[in-house]
């Protein structure tokens, strides 16, 4: 920026600044519900006033009154707050302006527009715990405590406005809900549109090894294939087993025994379950003992824009355990309105769900698409004071919960990997500051509240960690701490970020944001400001692109650059408001080089379709100015290439392809401006079907289709953790005995020539496939021309040597038929069968001179009788059944039953072939 635009920012700020000033002096005028409703109070006889709404000159002499013996209760705007003044002197009496306050403050707009006779849960805060206690006790109230000072009682709003509301030791009195709810149910797995799959191809030991992962809402299934061997039992755990417990574990840390699908982002995670029946973060001990660094939050309560005291809490316990890193979904109610607070009746925005969600040290994630576009249903900030929410976003169709799951996956590898290079656990402030900066800009450009700074980039994010590219120290009130970058030439997209965990705000505060840092990014005589959103009440403001400004609101910054200029950055923070400091912080940048290309996907370890869908998508980045390449596939090596498209607009990044129904080892290549550029080998396969063509008592046999491309076939099976090889084969089948398998679970991969492997099919429990010991099936029918037909279905024909059908008459059996099968599946006509019922038995005998021998299949056939009716005799109780040969359409069968003496005692009308007549009362 040259010195004409240099004094016009100057001129600009300046005008900012007195129109910000107009606006603060105009502030009372939305606080003068808390003055108490008498005349002026200037005089020391005031000093039995606890509570006083008092306005700052400036944020320093704020920072006097607070050493001097101020408490600031709640924080209303940066200029005005409700405190308390505990040790009264003689500069905070000599204040003009300040106003004795009424009570009105204490409560949070939920509970100011409930009805007076409303019964239900309230929140309150007190200063002084054990009379709060004695208090709620005297009244025969029962009563939770959450924390030291906050308590839970269910009661009327007219009672705690007649009995606690003007008690001088009460701080708050909010409604709150604490009845979490999932929110999402749907496993959609795809750890490629957060580049995972890249992660694992080129850091196989980066699995999530020597983390603790949690996850807080009902217990995970810890003997699914996917998390088996892996769970860390805990008291914390809720004692209902819940299958969205279980799908998130599987997507943070899935090992994929099941199949593709169940491969999550850690698979070497340890899990452990906390319950989320009160909502609130476990106890610091609690994440100390088990080793907790990163909790899962895939739940939330109802649309709540306010700071209570679950935000509190969840900021308070990052302060606490600065390594502990919460990641909560943002919810599902993104085209639902908020009706109460700053975003009230705001179409599309503030619909986050939970006021817990609106902490500021946690990591709050939304969901995008496959292509990284917002989904519209899940919920999006602001949060209540303006700050930018979600933070992130991941890949779900299904919702936030699986977002979320993802990033608390891609969390895990980033603390593993800082853990393993700088021999400590990361804090939480360095892992948001890193995944943030390495983030893919989607939606608005910069920053929104649809999609926060953008989509998780686990890959860059890892890179930058790998590589260093962060930066931290401490800063204090007034200090202007100054770091350096160098960006070389051909750079592009320079992007830094600061981000600090902020101390807790007072429960039910306006702002909260405590310690406010400022970022400011200069090179040569330019300057640049972090982007800032505007957050006035109103769905097209709230929709307008980012802009250049000082962010007074939010616990991260970040600046961008489009076209930096090779050479030394300046990077100056400023300690603009800082009262409880000094205050740790970290920075992260990045930048690009210009006429670069990379793929993301498919790597040598993925598979097209990814999952055996019938469509994929290639992905990529690139920094190139051209906008079009030509994308080919070869399945030769390279020495023919087929072309998909000759026109692909490469700043898209991905491209939607259906591969050809093949088996095969492929390679794709985009040619940019000439010049070739080559995915690895990757396969192109879809799963079959593994079957079971006996389970006996002793053995089992597995069988599959022959795939075509492949020469042999590896078998696993489940082993304590993961799938591990049994053997290979060229077979299309194999017996197994399975006293030498503590496992029931087989899956089976086919492998090319080549020993690469294809998409392995779905793993199976071999008691669960409806086969038993050869036998599938066995049952009669009769066709449309009346003949009686037996039908058998074998699991294999392997080793059989004959097929009896027998038909039992009286008390012994005669043959049908025999036939020695040439298939599994076996129809037979039984040519006589009996006018009545008939019973059949299937007997297959083998080779070696057993057999096996099918229980009974009954039928009633009618062809000569006209009628059937049995049992006869009939029991007491029992029904009695008429089987007709014809019903003809429109023809009336009346039914009539006599008694020996010729009296008709039961008599009905027959309306199918096939009536149960009721003898009840005879």
């Amino acid at each position: 920026m040259r010195k004409t635009q240099h004094i016009i920012l100057v001129l600009t700020l300046a005008l900012i600044f007195i129109n910000l000033g107009k606006a603060q002096s105009q502030n009372l005028n939305g606080w003068k519900k808390f003055i108490k409703k008498e005349k002026n109070y200037t005089t020391k006889s005031e000093l039995n006033q606890r509570y006083y709404l008092l306005k700052f000159s400036d944020k320093n002499t704020r920072q006097n009154l607070v050493d001097e013996g101020l408490k600031i209760i709640r924080q209303l705007d940066r200029n005005y707050a409700i405190v308390a003044i505990q040790n009264a002197n003689q500069r905070i009496v000599e204040l003009h302006e300040k106003w004795p306050a009424n009570d009105l403050w204490k409560m949070n707009a939920t509970a100011e527009q409930l009805n007076p006779d409303s019964h239900q849960s309230f929140h309150i805060v007190s200063d002084e715990p054990s009379a709060l206690e004695k208090l709620l006790s005297d009244h025969n109230l029962s009563y939770t405590q959450q924390g030291r000072s906050a308590f839970t009682v269910s009661t009327n709003k007219k009672w705690l406005l007649e009995n606690l509301l003007a008690v001088s030791h009460i701080t708050y009195i909010g409604v709150e809900s604490q009845e979490p709810t999932t929110e999402s149910r749907v496993i959609d797995m795809n750890l490629n549109v957060n580049t995972v799959n890249r992660v694992h191809n080129d850091f196989p030991s980066l699995n999530g090894t020597g983390i603790t992962l949690s996850i807080q809402e009902q217990k995970y299934d810890a003997d699914d294939i996917d998390i088996i061997g892996r769970n860390l039992p805990s008291p914390l755990s809720s004692e209902n087993i819940d299958n969205h417990a279980t799908e998130m574990a599987t997507i943070a840390a899935g090992a994929g025994n099941s199949f593709v699908t169940g491969r999550g982002v850690a698979l070497g995670t340890t899990l452990t379950s906390s319950d989320f029946a009160d909502v609130l973060p476990d106890a610091p001990s609690d994440y100390s003992n088990l080793n907790v660094t990163t909790q899962n939050h895939s739940y939330g309560t109802s649309i709540e824009n306010f700071y209570g005291t679950l935000a509190r809490a969840f900021d308070e316990s990052t302060e606490n355990n600065t390594t502990l890193l919460h990641v909560i979904s943002s919810g599902n109610q993104g085209l639902q309105v908020d009706t109460v607070g700053t975003y009230k009746n705001v179409t599309g925005y503030a619909n986050l769900t939970g006021n817990f969600k609106m902490s500021k040290n946690t990591l709050v994630i939304g969901s995008v698409d496959t292509v990284g576009r917002p989904i519209n249903f899940a919920s999006k900030g602001p949060a209540f004071d303006g700050r930018v929410k979600p933070e992130l976003v991941a890949y779900s169709t299904a919702g936030s919960s699986n977002s979320a799951a993802m990033t608390s996956g891609i969390a895990v590898l980033l603390q593993q990997q800082h853990l393993e290079q700088y021999g400590t656990m990361p804090e939480s402030a360095l892992i948001k500051a890193l995944l943030i900066n390495s983030a893919d800009d989607v939606h608005n450009p910069a920053v929104d509240f649809y999609t926060g700074y953008g989509n998780i980039d686990a890959y860059r994010t890892l890179q930058n960690l790998k590589e260093g590219n962060f930066l931290s120290g401490e800063i204090s009130q007034g200090e202007s701490p100054i770091y350096n970058i160098s960006v070389p030439a051909n750079a592009e997209n320079l992007k830094v970020t600061v981000v600090w965990n902020d101390p807790a705000a007072m429960v039910n505060s306006n702002l909260a944001l405590v310690n406010d840092i400022d970022m400011q990014l200069s090179q040569g005589g330019d300057n640049w400001l972090p982007w800032v959103l505007d957050t006035a009440p109103d769905a097209n403001a709230l929709d307008k692109p980012a802009t250049r400004g000082e962010d007074h609101l939010n616990n991260v910054e970040q600046i961008t650059v489009a076209n930096p200029t090779a050479g030394d950055y300046t990077i100056t923070l400023n300690g603009f408001d800082i009262p409880q400091g000094p205050q740790r912080f970290y920075i992260a940048y990045q930048y690009d080089m210009k006429d670069t290309f990379s793929w993301t996907f498919p790597t040598s370890s993925d598979n097209m379709p990814y999952d055996g869908e019938t469509d994929g998508y290639f992905r990529w980045n690139s920094t190139f100015e051209t906008s079009q390449g030509q994308l080919l596939y070869s399945i030769d090596n390279g020495s023919n290439w087929t072309v998909i498209d000759d026109n692909v607009d490469l700043s898209k990044g991905h491209y939607r392809w259906s591969p050809p129904e093949i088996n095969s080892v492929a390679r794709a290549k985009l040619v940019i401006n000439g010049t070739d550029y080559l995915t690895e080998s990757f396969t192109i396969s879809r799963p079959v079907r593994l079957g079971v063509g006996f389970n006996c008592q002793d053995s089992t046999r597995l069988q599959w289709p022959t795939v075509e491309g492949a020469s042999s076939y590896k078998i696993l099976t489940l082993g304590d953790k993961y799938l591990q090889e049994v053997t290979t084969t060229s077979d299309t089948a194999l017996v197994i005995y399975n006293s030498q398998f503590s496992s029931r679970y087989f899956t089976m991969q086919p492998l090319d020539d080549a020993d690469s492997a294809l998409i392995k099919s779905y793993t199976i429990d071999y008691n669960l496939q409806g086969v038993e010991c050869y036998l599938v099936s066995f049952f009669p029918d009769i066709s449309e021309d009346q003949k009686l037909f037996l039908n058998l279905q074998l699991g294999t024909n392997y080793g059989v040597d004959e097929v009896i059908i027998e038909r039992k008459v009286g008390d012994a059996y005669e043959v049908v038929s025999s036939v020695k099968p040439e298939t599994s599946t076996i129809r037979i006509e039984d040519s006589s069968p009996i006018q009545g019922l008939n019973r059949h038995r299937a007997i297959v005998k083998f080779g070696n001179g057993e057999q096996l021998v099918s229980e009974e299949s009954l039928i009633y056939f009618l062809t000569d009788e006209a009628f059937l009716v049995f049992p006869n005799p009939v029991s007491q109780g029992e029904e009695l059944r008429v089987f007709t040969k014809l019903f003809e359409a429109g023809t009336e069968v009346t039914f009539s039953l006599y008694n020996r003496t010729g009296q008709r005692v039961r008599q009905q009308t027959l309306i199918s072939d096939r009536e149960f007549i009721t003898l009840e009362g005879l």
